[in-house]
């Protein structure tokens, strides 16, 4: 997520990202985390932002990279 953040920035100068097991939609990923769940989703996304997505909404946007999809960004493959 970190990577796909970094690449999408403007002016990055990054020709190519790789994303593995990375999450594009922290929003969607808090309020329907998987089923089983053994990370603990809303709780990795609790302490990693400061806050649940109903509290910080602007944040979790943010830290999504499916926020900057529609701008022009490098190749990315998502693994």
């Amino acid at each position: 997520q970190l990577a796909l953040l970094a690449a999408y920035e403007p002016e990055s100068g990054i020709r190519a990202v790789v994303g593995f097991y990375s999450p594009v939609d922290l929003n969607e990923g808090f309020h329907h985390p998987s089923v089983p769940d053994p990370l603990d989703t809303r709780q990795v996304f609790t302490d990693y932002l400061g806050g649940t997505a109903d509290e910080i909404p602007a944040l979790y946007r943010a830290a999504s990279p499916l926020t900057y999809a529609t701008t022009p960004h490098p190749p990315t493959l998502l693994g």
